[in-house]
């Protein structure tokens, strides 16, 4: 068994945990039989969610390769408006501070913006959410065909086994009707302060994550005003400042993200160990929806606020309440072109910054761990056996597994929730992915100990996870398709003609000598005039500064564009699962057929213990009539 085992070591490690087979097909069932079934299991499902990134990595593409095709066409005439458009836009401050910039300033926003924002990124859209139920569908089917051959429909589930560190804590007893003894159990009075102190904990952590995101808001609108104020001086100018101001805040967020992952990791062991479950099942599902709930908000909440936020709270320029409010994110707004481009950047540099930092660390703790314990053994490494090697390498903890499938399920995420505002976010992650796969083989089998094998039946709560995510992707798609692209504003615009273009529909006059008015400067302006997205009323009207009556039409179409979105995309939904069958018919013969055998033997098994005992009933009787037959004989010799 021994030397079984090494040379399975062998194989995994040279075919399996090699970069050189990154194209081939993993070694499953020697992984499972070696690693055990959680772990084979893992990677069985991160396997299968490469081959689905593919299709989907090919349509991205295509998306962009169609954007590049159509920029300098009429199809893009939003873009070419924008390039050619000789308004001056409001100040992004007071107006003695920052000076006004012309909208063409805008261009590459622009051009960038139509990339990702058109007709074929929102048809995208809809195939990604699509793709999203054909995935979970089809990962069904290979769990059940996996599930056969792995013999894990008669795992023992430990649902009602309860954990030692349960009966550790729960001193009292009470009857139970359903075992009929006497039940440890932890008074509800204490269970209920241990779950408060959970909630509270958790919504003080989630308010710590978004007002770090904020914090990171502001430290954006702070940048690009400095870069605005000073452009004169600095090398930097005005249209520099935007870019500057997105790709040092995304940066920023990126490294909040990745050092509140370490924090609340720790944080949510801490609680669910304090909540004291009384079984494992419940025990691994508290921490698994605990960690997913603060990887949420940690890794989303940023992108939530450029994508449903920014620039919603922004009235008019002179407005100097703005500055007063939540450190002046009512004057953060998007750039004339929208906020998609914002979104786009954000997202590419959070994946590339979790992906480099992520496998960089994989690799390398691991090995400095190892490197460590080496030095503290003192003992020869060539004179020990296999076994007593692996002990110095570093332990895999209870929760291994479960990190790794949060760290791909954040992205899956990524993936589902904002392939609108970036299209190319399945061909990072397929290349991600490829990379992560050797990663881990190579880190599991080189870098630490081989880990204890356990069966599961499946992958458990993150199933239901990735079933929510499904739903949550379809709401979030439409309402980035409505309310944060111009594709509505685009689409209006090309059939409406002049009347109806983009900037007549999106942008606003201000008045430049109503700054008199609104903090009584003496200043006039030559050209007293200037635009701001803000779809209001001009300032020759009698309701001047207010919302246009267009903008509540518009809004309650983008209200109505979403409902039709997401009830059509998940009617499709329901009729693709319906389609789908979760079992292949070939797996359910087997399981047909094993059923009918194990039938057979049980009856076989009872035909036999009847027999058996009718045997023993008619020895007894038979005995019992000898000694009836014996009394009586004795009784009539005795008379």
């Amino acid at each position: 068994l021994v030397s079984l085992n090494k040379y399975i070591l062998k194989l995994l490690a040279l075919y399996w945990g090699s970069f050189d087979c990154w194209h081939k097909e993993q070694p499953i069932n020697l992984v499972e039989k070696y690693l055990g079934t959680e772990f084979g299991l893992y990677f069985a499902w991160l396997g299968f969610y490469i081959k689905m990134l593919i299709p989907a990595s090919v349509c991205s593409i295509l998306v962009c390769i169609y954007g590049l095709a159509t920029m300098a066409t009429p199809m893009n005439s939003v873009g070419t408006e924008i390039c050619a458009s000789k308004f001056l836009m409001c100040p992004k401050c007071h107006y003695r501070k920052c000076p006004r910039e012309r909208l063409s300033n805008s261009c590459i926003f622009a051009q960038l913006s139509y990339l990702f924002d058109n007709w074929c990124a929102v048809l995208f859209a809809v195939i990604m959410s699509l793709w999203a139920t054909v995935f979970m569908e089809l990962w069904q089917r290979q769990e059940s065909v996996l599930s056969l051959q792995w013999n894990l429909r008669s795992v023992e589930y430990t649902r009602y086994s309860l954990r030692p560190q349960y009966l550790e804590v729960a001193v009292a007893k009470r009857y139970s009707s359903v075992t009929n003894k006497m039940e440890p159990y932890v008074p509800p009075g204490q269970t209920c302060i241990r779950f408060t102190v959970t909630i509270v904990t958790i919504t003080l952590l989630l308010l710590i994550m978004i007002l770090a995101t904020f914090g990171v808001m502001v430290y954006r609108i702070a940048v690009n005003l400095i870069i605005v104020k000073n452009a004169k001086v600095n090398i930097l100018d005005s249209k520099s400042g935007a870019w500057v101001a997105t790709f040092t805040g995304a940066l920023l967020s990126s490294v909040f993200i990745f050092f509140f992952q370490w924090f609340y990791e720790y944080i949510a062991l801490v609680l669910t160990n304090l909540e004291c479950h009384r079984t494992q099942s419940s025990y691994s599902n508290a921490y698994i929806f605990k960690s997913y709930a603060l990887a949420f908000t940690n890794n989303y909440s940023a992108l939530f606020y450029i994508a449903f936020f920014k620039g919603k709270f922004y009235t008019h320029p002179g407005d100097q309440t703005m500055w007063e409010r939540i450190g002046g994110l009512s004057t953060d707004i998007c750039d004339p072109s929208g906020c998609v481009v914002d979104l786009n950047v954000l997202l590419l540099i959070i994946m590339t910054f979790k992906a480099v930092a992520s496998n960089v660390l994989q690799v390398y703790i691991p090995k400095i761990k190892e490197r460590i314990n080496k030095v503290l053994s003192k003992v020869r490494q060539d004179d020990l056996p296999q076994w007593e090697r692996e002990y110095l390498m570093a332990k895999v903890d209870e929760f291994f597994i479960v990190k790794e499938y949060m760290d791909m399920v954040i992205q899956y995420g990524f993936v589902t929730f904002f392939i609108m505002g970036f299209p190319l976010a399945p061909l990072f992650a397929l290349i991600n992915n490829v990379i992560e796969l050797r990663v881990d083989a190579s880190k599991v089998i080189k870098s630490y100990r081989r880990p204890i094998p356990s069966k599961v039946a499946g992958i458990g709560a993150w199933f239901a996870i990735l079933q929510a995510m499904t739903y949550i992707g379809v709401l979030t798609n439409a309402l980035i398709i409505a309310f944060t692209s111009n594709f509505l504003e685009k689409l209006i615009s090309h059939v409406g003609g002049d009347q109806y273009s983009f900037l007549n529909q999106t942008l606003s006059v201000f008045n430049m000598n109503d700054f008199y008015i609104l903090d009584q400067s003496n200043v006039s302006f030559t050209e007293n005039t200037c635009y701001y997205p803000g779809k209001r009323y001009s300032p020759d009207h009698q309701l001047s500064l207010q919302r246009r009556k267009g903008f509540w039409y518009l809004l309650s179409i983008k209200f109505g564009v979403v409902v039709l979105f997401e009830h059509v995309v998940i009617i499709i939904k329901g009729l693709l699962a319906y389609a789908i069958p979760d079992m292949p018919f070939s797996v359910k013969q087997q399981i047909n057929y094993q059923e009918r055998l194990h039938k057979k033997l049980r009856m076989k098994t009872l035909n036999q213990e009847y027999l058996k005992n009718m045997q023993d009933v008619k020895r007894i009787v038979e005995e019992e009539k000898r000694k009836m037959e014996q009394v009586m004989k004795d009784t009539r010799s005795g008379k």
